[in-house]
């Protein structure tokens, strides 16, 4: 088998366990949210892949009713070369258009651009909250700056229960059909 077809072949394959359910012809998905068919889709008939690579690696969130487009994503399940396998048997087989090329390098590109956009976000995730200290415009003395102090644990209203099984003179009061009687 020659190379092209073999990635034809795989392509087919991945698309027939990941795409067909929602977008092979006479899908019952197709009916649903007026999807229309891959070979009208812009994503697969673009002269840039990036859309359609898009689409595969991050899905489109559903937003309001359960009729709107959803598609989930696959960037975790496949790989960069599953994801151009399944892109051009789309592109070529149901698109009917000449295949992108170097799609592989494309989907990398892409994956790669998206986890480094998504680095600063999960950085500001992960520091904590800096406090400003407050500053008195006419006050030159030397004062500690004035942050929120940090909460002080309550009293817990009833007794705590020890992680092990309680001994019969320390078991707490329970009101209720859940009491428990020795």
């Amino acid at each position: 088998m020659t190379q092209p077809a073999l990635q034809t072949t795989l392509g087919a394959t991945i698309f027939a366990s990941t795409c067909a359910a929602c977008h092979d012809q006479g899908a019952p998905m197709m009916r649903i949210g007026g999807r229309p068919s891959l070979a009208l889709s812009r994503a697969a008939t673009a002269d840039d892949p990036r859309n359609a690579i898009n689409m595969v690696l991050h899905g489109i969130p559903q937003e309001g009713s359960a009729a709107t487009p959803y598609m989930p994503s696959f960037g975790a399940v496949l790989d960069d070369a599953q994801v151009a396998q399944v892109l051009d048997y789309m592109r070529v087989q149901i698109a009917h258009r000449p295949a992108w090329p170097n799609l592989q390098d494309a989907v990398t590109a892409v994956r790669k651009e998206a986890v480094t956009a998504q680095a600063p976000l999960k950085a500001q995730e992960q520091e904590p909250p800096q406090t400003q200290p407050e500053a008195s415009p006419k006050s030159h003395s030397k004062s500690q700056p004035k942050t929120k102090p940090a909460p002080q644990a309550q009293p817990a209203a009833q007794p705590m229960q020890p992680a092990a099984q309680p001994s019969p003179q320390a078991q707490p009061q329970v009101q209720g059909k859940e009491a428990h009687q020795p």
